[in-house]
């Protein structure tokens, strides 16, 4: 799974980031949370935009993939600007730094200084997401989406989940929204998109591991 974002991380985002600072990466492998080093892997993908270098990172669609499908082995990568991506990969080597509470408190007070996106950034804002899947035999298929900014479609997939919850429409229990609504539910939310989908491609984006 990968995410091409046409801005900046959200403050949340980088808050988030910064907390874990310490602990590495993490991909699902058999079935089981892994930890990795940080930005372990870097793809060229198509996100239906061109070609883009995507690191991986420790995002919470390591767990809801493997929820909703049961696929065993879950990397996640997300587009990075090639400074951000060498601060990740320095990262590894700065680890013991960020096991610092004063050092993350200053860091986390410092990403709250910029505001959040403005109203005209989130309603000309968008973002590509890509999914590729693969059986041992070698099939393969690609799918993508184009959504709306991720504050929009966010807000609006809780708020739609929040109603078609009160409306009874789901069964008790902990679910993805997948899992509990279906695989089409995100084409419920306006401004969301499919496109450029794959069966059996020619070629598969080349994987080349930073650390062997």
């Amino acid at each position: 799974l990968g995410v091409d974002s046409f801005r900046v991380p959200s403050i949340g985002t980088v808050r988030t980031v910064l907390e874990g600072a310490d602990t590495g990466g993490a991909v699902r492998r058999d079935g089981r949370v892994e930890s990795v080093p940080t930005a372990w892997r870097t793809r060229e993908i198509d996100f239906g935009r061109g070609t883009r270098p995507a690191v991986t990172m420790p995002m919470g669609d390591i767990s809801t993939a493997h929820y909703t499908t049961g696929v065993p082995n879950v990397e996640m990568y997300a587009v990075m600007p090639q400074p951000a991506r060498l601060a990740l990969e320095s990262h590894r080597y700065l680890e013991p730094l960020f096991e610092s509470t004063l050092v993350r408190r200053t860091l986390k007070g410092a990403a709250g200084i910029r505001d959040g996106p403005s109203e005209r950034a989130r309603e000309r804002g968008s973002a590509y997401i890509w999914g590729e899947a693969s059986t041992d035999d070698g099939e393969r298929v690609v799918s993508r989406l184009r959504t709306p900014d991720p504050y929009v479609v966010t807000t609006d997939g809780a708020v739609t989940v929040a109603e078609r919850v009160l409306e009874g429409d789901v069964e008790d229990g902990f679910q993805t929204p997948a899992g509990a609504f279906g695989p089409e539910f995100v084409f419920e939310l306006d401004g969301v998109d499919g496109f450029f989908d794959e069966s059996t491609p020619d070629e598969t984006s080349p994987v080349n591991p930073l650390l062997q």
